[in-house]
């Protein structure tokens, strides 16, 4: 299975989702955004990590924004 990363950090709340080759989201993740935006991005990831049980590991694609 093809996992892909879409990363937003904005000025209030970094966005994370997990999606596969199909186009199913797999997990979302939010966290509020700090001033270290790599943290935050972290935070958002590992919480859509979390919510999808995948590994970042199974992570293909990471695509960012903000």
């Amino acid at each position: 299975m093809t996992i892909a990363a879409g990363l937003d950090v904005g000025s209030r709340i970094a966005k994370a989702v997990l999606i596969d080759e199909n186009r199913r989201v797999l997990g979302k993740g939010l966290a509020r955004t700090k001033p270290d935006f790599a943290r935050v991005a972290r935070e958002a990831l590992e919480a859509a990590l979390t919510q999808a049980n995948v590994n970042e590991a199974d992570v293909n694609y990471i695509a960012s924004t903000g």
